[in-house]
């Protein structure tokens, strides 16, 4: 459950304390590790030509002494590998195996002089690195090899490269990365499937030598990661959410957004997640759509939908958008699609499919205007289920657009202005997709105020206070519930984390889902909640967020949260047996009744686990 990583720097040989690192497993209860083996440098005695000994090694073998101590604490062991430079001599003796930019030149390490940069997808890879994995397996019988950097680092124009481009798809290597142009296009396909390829055949050849071990690749994952995790899940068996620091506005909460984006790709796990809402992310929005503004376009849409579901406490789980079957959404009763752009025909009826059992859809922006291969459609993929048509190109930037929130004919809020009432108007979007209703919607709860001038100060004032166009469409269809919003609202909330914003984001997922969640928690502080089930119990992760650093950089010290109070809702049939607070290491005060249990955690200071036994 808790793995390690060391990682040796070439003068290591020597000079660590084996003794101090072996103790340090011990006490931080570590069960794997994942250990320097070789690549760029190699830590034991390798027998390979040309592969790199640590100038300090001489006839050690710190590698194979970590190993044999590791196995002693019945630990399990990875081999590190480093296969993205290599030194000078290797460089000299094959030049076929470094990389190639565009003007010809080979590539010279960025940050060490006299390294050079390898080629990922030619014989470097496909025969030295192969070599290499399945020495260091046959010799020290570890359980796999992990390869951090293996991927390469963007596009090269070796000869091997263009020979191999030109087989498979009958074209020139790119010169931009245009998504609309079919040479990256294929490129990204083509890289990609190499890739695989390379995992498949590393996997092979250490299982030859034992069957228990395997390979393992770094990935991150996510809809910016440019290998498909569908694809990947399908071939490797583990994967790890490398997320290391913080830097620039990283909320705390990333690495459990790398976890759930990977368990979405990964399938079933030994727990499994209980959770009414499913967010989808999109790699294929963020290649064919996105480019090389993803982050913008695409990513800054997820994290303000991430960041509003987290601040409401709504336990919920990421979905692959290649993974929309009945089989991987059946669990959920909502879908939430931050601005998801690129869909197929095929993943648009998947989403109806879904509406049609009887789940509901929160939708943002230009969601399905476009398909798979980011090429604009003439009108939204699921016009349909939203209930409008497009009607032009998106508009914006715009500047003192407004949002005027609305009653009904009996003067009551719509549920989705819930924490709002005592607001006349709120912040609208920077960008919004103008379109045409199909549908009837009487009484929207948001109108749109037309933007105005900002400057000079004496213009700064609406020139039509109200009108009748919708800010937000809702809709209902037997148990199904969907709703669209035709502009930016995750992305905004993202850049100005403006509160409105994110109580409009919480309100529509929660009317939309149209059920009580599984756990509420009432109380101080930012929490991310989770739970989980098994055959006979349920868990409540609470994690606490609050602190004065949580959008950036690291934590200076943990900030205490008091009492929260937590109503989790039992499965049909069921009765607690037992309760524990895990963290604390108590029984926390217990009102059991009616399908429900209300737990009284006193404080929360990191995390507290709620273990519920049925």
């Amino acid at each position: 459950m808790r793995w390690a990583q060391l990682v040796l720097a070439e003068n290591d040989p020597g000079q660590f304390d084996l003794c101090f690192w072996l103790d340090y497993f011990r006490r931080t209860h570590s069960d794997g590790v994942c250990l320097s083996a070789g690549g760029y440098v190699a830590y034991y005695p390798t027998r390979i030509p040309l592969h790199h000994r640590s100038a300090w090694l001489g006839d050690m073998d710190p590698f194979g002494e970590l190993v044999a101590g590791c196995r002693r604490m019945g630990m399990v062991v990875l081999a590190r590998t480093d296969p993205h430079a290599v030194h000078r001599d290797v460089c000299e003796a094959h030049p076929n195996w470094i990389a190639v930019d565009a003007e010809g030149r080979k590539r010279q390490h960025w940050a060490t002089p006299g390294a050079w940069v390898t080629c990922a997808l030619g014989p470097y890879n496909f025969e030295f690195m192969t070599e290499v994995h399945k020495e260091v397996v046959a010799m020290y019988q570890v359980d796999g090899t992990f390869s951090n950097r293996w991927a390469g680092h963007g596009v090269c124009y070796c000869e091997h490269c263009q020979r191999n481009f030109w087989d498979t798809c009958g074209m020139e290597l790119p010169r931009t990365r245009d998504p609309q142009d079919p040479h990256w296009r294929s490129y990204l396909l083509w890289r990609q499937e190499r890739l695989f390829e390379l995992c498949r055949l590393w996997d092979a050849e250490i299982r030859k030598v034992n069957p228990r071990a395997c390979y393992v690749p770094n990935s991150g994952g996510g809809a910016l990661s440019d290998l498909d995790m569908r694809g990947l899940g399908e071939i490797v068996p583990l994967l790890f959410a490398d997320r290391q620091g913080r830097r620039g506005l990283m909320a705390p909460w990333a690495n459990g957004k790398n976890g759930k984006e990977f368990r979405a790709a990964f399938g079933r796990k030994p727990i499994g997640g209980i959770f009414s809402v499913g967010m989808v992310y999109s790699q294929q929005t963020a290649a064919f759509y996105g480019g090389e503004r993803a982050q913008k376009k695409v990513e800054d849409h997820t994290l303000g939908m991430y960041q509003a579901l987290v601040e409401a406490r709504i336990p919920f789980e990421m979905a692959h958008d290649r993974l929309l079957d009945r089989e991987h959404v059946g669990q959920f009763k909502t879908l939430v699609l931050p601005n998801i752009a690129a869909l197929s025909d095929e993943q648009c009826q998947q989403i109806r499919d879904f509406v049609r059992r009887g789940g509901s859809v929160v939708a943002t922006f230009e969601t399905s205007l476009y398909d798979e291969w980011g090429v604009r459609r003439g009108n939204l993929g699921l016009a349909d289920l939203f209930g409008v048509n497009a009607a032009g190109l998106v508009e914006g930037p715009v500047r003192n657009a407004y949002l005027r929130l609305e009653k009904d004919t009996g003067d009551r809020y719509d549920p989705l202005l819930a924490g709002l009432e005592d607001a006349e108007r709120v912040i609208a979007g920077v960008y919004c997709v103008p379109v045409e209703t199909t549908g009837s919607f009487p009484h929207p709860p948001l109108t749109l105020v037309p933007s105005y001038p900002d400057l000079p100060m004496e213009e700064v004032y609406p020139r039509f206070p109200k009108t009748d166009e919708p800010g937000i469409y809702l809709r209902e269809s037997g148990e199904s519930r969907i709703v669209y919003f035709p502009w930016d609202v995750d992305r905004i909330f993202w850049e100005v984390l403006n509160v409105d914003h994110g109580k409009l984001l919480h309100n529509a997922v929660q009317w939309a889902t149209n059920e009580e969640q599984l756990v509420t928690v009432t109380g101080p502080g930012v929490l991310d909640v989770a739970i989980w089930r098994q055959e006979n119990s349920m868990t409540v992760h609470l994690v606490n967020l609050t602190n004065p650093m949580m959008m950036r950089g690291p934590f200076r010290e943990l900030v205490q949260v008091g009492e929260q109070v937590v109503r989790v809702r039992l499965p049909s049939g069921g009765r607690a047996k037992s309760v524990h607070l895990l963290k604390a290491g108590r029984k926390p005060e217990v009102i059991e009744g009616n399908r429900y249990l209300t737990i009284t955690v006193p404080a929360v200071l990191d995390h507290e686990v709620i273990a519920v036994d049925l």
